[in-house]
C-alpha cells in the first residue's frame, strides 16, 4: 500500500486513496515492461 493510499484511507479522502492505487499500478506495469525488455536482451 502506498503512502498516498494509506493517508487517503485514514482521512476518508477517496481521491487521494485512488491516486495512490493508480500510482502503484503504473509502477508495477513499468516494472513488468522493464523485466520483459531485459528478458529479450539476454
Amino acid at each position: 500500500m502506498s503512502p498516498k493510499e494509506t493517508i487517503g484511507r485514514l482521512s476518508g479522502n477517496e481521491k487521494l486513496e485512488t491516486e495512490g492505487k493508480t500510482e502503484q499500478r503504473k509502477s508495477k506495469l513499468k516494472q513488468a515492461g522493464n523485466q520483459a525488455k531485459d528478458a529479450f536482451k539476454k
